[in-house]
């Protein structure tokens, strides 16, 4: 895939997962808040079933310091905040592969533009000012399989515009 391609690609992606991401983020400062409350630790940062959770608002990296482990009464929300990172990163692949079985064929600006629903298209400015020549998908449109997988992925990518709305 051309590197044009592949950097469209990332940079809806980036887009389309911002606010969730921000919302993830966002419930890791909280969880740090309050295993710091609960462990009576001034250190930012935990530990969670072997992996290490750093909010994004710590002043700075704790080098050589050994983390916390996340208090036992938090383990439930971080659980839940666990199954929303997976489903983030599940959803992120499905989509990531959709797009590119929809640019792949591409070989202009246009023709990429034309390839994406509208939804996407507002999320890049450049992509702003070429017209829709073509319908939506075009480039799969004789593919039965891949358009039945596309009508299953285009409502997470219509969920993950939503979220920019929320958070």
């Amino acid at each position: 895939m051309s590197t044009v391609r592949w950097n469209f690609i990332e940079a809806l992606g980036k887009a389309l997962f911002q606010a969730e991401n921000r919302r993830i983020n966002g419930l890791i400062v909280k969880l740090d808040e309050d295993n710091r409350r609960l462990n009576s630790s001034t250190i930012y940062g935990f530990r969670h079933k072997g992996s290490t959770y750093m909010p994004e608002n710590a002043p700075t990296i704790n080098r050589g310091i050994s983390l916390p482990v996340l208090h036992w009464d938090l383990c439930p929300e971080m659980e839940d905040t666990l199954e929303d990172i997976n489903d983030l990163r599940s959803d992120k692949k499905v989509i990531e592969q959709m797009l590119y079985k929809l640019l792949e064929p591409c070989h202009t600006t246009q023709e990429m533009r034309s390839a994406l629903p509208e939804s996407l298209v507002i999320l890049l400015p450049e992509l702003l000012v070429w017209p829709r020549e073509y319908k939506e998908a075009f480039t799969i449109e004789h593919d039965e399989r891949s358009l039945r997988q596309w009508e299953l992925v285009k409502p997470k990518i219509e969920f993950y515009c939503a979220t920019r709305l929320l958070y």
